[in-house]
């Protein structure tokens, strides 16, 4: 079953990434992979100020005209790994596949450990396989999926080294290969911290604290702690500071906190209401299965019980406070506690079917729960082959508007503009990062966006670099072709496409006063 799954993802693999998030994450890959770092270069940077860039890299530095990413590491690493170890920067696009069907099987491996019974984990992986948000981030390059594998398989060797307490070579070697999955899942996205507190709660919970066995567990702790450490001198390093992050305002994040339990059942700038989309999104995922989680992980050893139910309630606790509420695509957030809820649900399934279904009975209810979360297994391949049928349209309508301008032309797009630099490689002068925020006012510095981004194209315009200005939005972002419009020229440039070439225009003789 499992090698079947890895195939059919595989094959709806999306091989042309369409989203800022996951052409990010790619082209991050590919500058890793050819030695250049988590970086975007454009010379323009020098030109026309600092705004040239695709959107996961908005991390400036003052001492260096390159751009940084601004999403955590350990995923671009991962994928910089395949380009290197098999020679093709296509590879990218099957680490994801490759490892959902990892996540599969660690889901297995923690349900029969939790459990205690092959039954449990066969079952949690089979319901995680059937959760629509699985099969559709598990063929794209989002964290969230290798997130999800590192965490479960992390827990895994956790919770082997807590049952091996006599053999201390054993119990040092499975706290260090936990440790070490569980600290990149930190690198991969950092909201697994989540789960910290969910662990200790586990070690008190055995009444191991302080006994000789629970002290060979110190590898575990001790690269733990060291994990932690190591993200918060990476964070001074590359963000500038222990606690900033790329969501902090002081590099471009919106200007209002990106958590507050405001946003749990109220609006944020964003969307908000992130506890009832959250329980939503895990609805659409679990149907009435959900309910069942619970009850699974009281039928769990008490440990294991307490590990399982505080992860997946931290963890979701976090995104219930997040200005974006984890809905729609972004109910991929809640992707790494899926695993935790199919083993409840599972444990349910296998307890009460011994206990009261005679042996054929179990056998046929197993048949039809098995053909019930099969049921919607082609409609969501046809919606995959949808989207990647999309996405070469939107490939073949990027090439239409760059192919037939000069290879130092300069984009300006709000909605397109990660596709146009990514595969149609062209400059994109990237507008919606000019105004700074300011998170005390609660805004951005909009006063500054007209003169700044008048600016930017006057500079361009003056070393004869073409500027195209692509109108995405109705109406356009910011007002900004209204913006160009009074400053420069702005004719079409193909039939049905809005594509305005900008030309300084004969009256001009400045563009504003704005400084960088």
């Amino acid at each position: 079953m499992v090698t079947l799954i890895g195939v059919t993802f595989a094959l709806l693999a999306q091989t042309l990434p369409s989203i800022s998030d996951t052409i990010g994450y790619v082209h991050a890959a590919n500058r890793l992979a050819s030695g250049h770092g988590l970086t975007f270069a454009d010379d323009n940077n020098q030109v026309a100020g600092p705004y040239f860039s695709i959107y996961a890299f908005q991390i400036r530095r003052t001492d260096d005209p390159r751009m940084f990413l601004g999403f955590p590491p350990g995923f671009p690493i991962l994928l910089a790994g395949s380009i290197l170890v098999t020679g093709s920067d296509g590879a990218v696009h099957y680490v994801v596949p490759l490892l959902a069907t990892a996540g599969l099987l660690a889901t297995f491996w923690l349900g029969t450990l939790a459990g205690r019974n092959a039954w449990t984990g066969l079952w949690a992986a089979a319901i995680l396989a059937s959760t629509p948000d699985f099969g559709e981030f598990g063929t794209s390059s989002w964290s969230e999926i290798p997130n999800l594998t590192l965490l479960t398989a992390g827990l895994c060797f956790y919770l082997l080294s807590c049952a091996a307490e006599r053999h201390r070579r054993q119990v040092v070697m499975l706290s260090v290969l936990g440790a070490i999955l569980i600290v990149y899942s930190f690198l991969v996205r950092y909201a697994s911290v989540a789960i910290v507190p969910a662990l200790v709660i586990n070690e008190i919970a055995c009444g191991q604290v302080g006994d000789s066995a629970k002290r060979r567990r110190w590898a575990f702790w001790g690269l733990l702690g060291l994990g932690l450490a190591g993200i918060l001198l990476f964070n001074q390093l590359y963000y500038g500071g222990a606690l900033l992050t790329s969501y902090s305002p002081t590099h471009g994040w919106y200007p209002w906190p990106a958590f507050s339990l405001s946003y749990a059942f109220g609006p944020s700038p964003v969307g908000g209401r992130s506890l009832i989309e959250a329980c939503r999104s895990l609805w659409r995922n679990f149907p009435c299965l959900l309910l069942a989680a619970p009850v699974g992980w009281l039928l769990l050893k008490k440990g294991p019980a307490l590990m399982i139910g505080a992860s997946t309630l931290g963890t979701v606790s976090l995104y219930a406070t997040y200005a974006f509420a984890p809905t729609g695509i972004n109910s991929r957030f809640l992707l790494p506690v899926f695993p935790l809820i199919c083993v409840g649900v599972a444990q349910t399934v296998t307890v009460a079917a011994r206990q009261y279904l005679s042996a054929r009975w179990r056998r046929a209810a197993g048949l039809i729960l098995a053909i019930v979360l099969c049921l919607p297994v082609p409609a969501r391949v046809t919606q995959l082959e949808s989207r990647n049928a999309s996405d070469a349209a939107m490939l073949d309508y990027i090439h239409s508007i760059t192919d037939s301008t000069p290879p130092n032309a300069v984009f300006l797009s709000y909605v397109y503009n990660d596709q146009i630099a990514f595969y149609g490689n062209r400059s994109v002068l990237n507008y919606r990062r000019i105004p700074p925020s300011d998170p005390e006012a609660g805004r951005y510095q909009m006063e500054v966006f007209e003169p700044r981004l008048a600016e930017a194209v006057d500079r361009l315009l003056q070393r004869e670099i073409p500027v195209y200005y692509v109108e995405d939005r109705s109406p356009p972002f910011w007002d900004s072709l209204a913006i160009l419009e009074n400053r420069f020229a702005a004719e079409p440039t193909y039939p049905g496409a809005c594509v305005y070439r900008l030309s300084r225009a004969p009256e001009a003789t400045g563009t504003g006063d704005g400084s960088r």
